[in-house]
C-alpha cells in the first residue's frame, strides 16, 4: 500500500454538506453512536443560512398551535423550522421562541 492509502481513515457514514439536514443528519449519528464525517465546502456548518432564505425570514410557517384534539406528534410533524434534538434538555424549537407566523432567520 502508499503512503497516502495508509494515512486515509474510512467512516461509516459520510454527510454532504452541513446545511439544515446535514447538520439534522449528524446530530442523529453523533447521538447514534455511530461513525459519521461532514464534508462541507465553506469553513462552516450552517453557512447556508448566511444566504439563505434570500429575503432573511423563515419560508415555513411557525405553526404555533394546532386545533385541540390533536397529538403533540402532529404539531411536532408540522414545525419545519427547528431541528429535533436528541437531548433531554436540548434546543428549544422555534414555536416557543417566537410569535411571528415567519420568523426572521438572524
Amino acid at each position: 500500500l502508499s503512503d497516502a492509502s495508509k494515512s486515509q481513515k474510512t467512516h461509516g457514514y459520510c454527510i454532504i454538506g452541513a446545511g439544515p439536514a446535514g447538520i439534522q443528519l449528524g446530530h442523529f449519528l453523533y447521538h447514534g453512536g455511530r461513525d459519521y464525517i461532514i464534508f462541507e465546502r465553506n469553513s462552516h456548518a450552517g453557512s447556508f443560512f448566511e444566504k439563505f432564505p434570500r429575503h432573511r425570514q423563515l419560508i415555513s410557517l411557525n405553526k404555533r398551535s394546532v386545533r385541540d384534539g390533536r397529538a403533540h406528534d402532529f404539531a411536532f410533524r408540522h414545525d419545519w423550522n427547528s431541528l429535533i434534538d436528541m437531548r433531554e434538555n436540548g434546543t428549544v424549537p422555534v414555536t416557543k421562541r417566537s410569535k411571528e407566523l415567519f420568523p426572521p432567520a438572524d
